[in-house]
């Protein structure tokens, strides 16, 4: 998904505050105002913020690691609103992110490694 929406998710959390995250209906028509174009994201980082996403990001205890929490509520947005795993990661990443929280990228594949070479004897 695009990173526009991603970074002014970012600025409207900066300029309007973590209360942001109380008023999915706000926030939503302030990501319309801002980045429109990006319906799909747009809907994505709502319906997260409608699943809790960014309250249980909020109330995360300092002793968990915030990869197992990233971790737990990309299986609930996968589970509970059908989103692909890319576009829940995105969401779950997009609210860490415009939260000030450290984020990790996903590990990309490694490629396959290549078979021995025997030498011809």
């Amino acid at each position: 998904m695009h990173d526009e929406p991603r970074q002014k998710l970012r600025e409207l959390i900066v300029q309007y505050g973590r209360s942001l995250c109380d008023d999915p209906r706000r926030c939503e028509a302030l990501l319309k105002d801002y980045c429109g174009q990006y319906k799909r994201a747009i809907f994505v980082l709502v319906s997260a913020l409608k699943n809790r996403v960014a309250e249980d990001l909020i109330k995360t205890s300092a002793g968990v690691p915030l990869a197992l929490v990233m971790g737990r509520l990309i299986q609930r947005l996968e589970d509970e609103l059908g989103l692909a795993e890319s576009a829940a990661r995105w969401a779950v990443e997009s609210w860490a992110l415009a939260l000030g929280m450290p984020v990790v990228p996903a590990e990309q594949p490694r490629p396959a490694p290549e078979p021995p070479r025997v030498k011809p004897v």
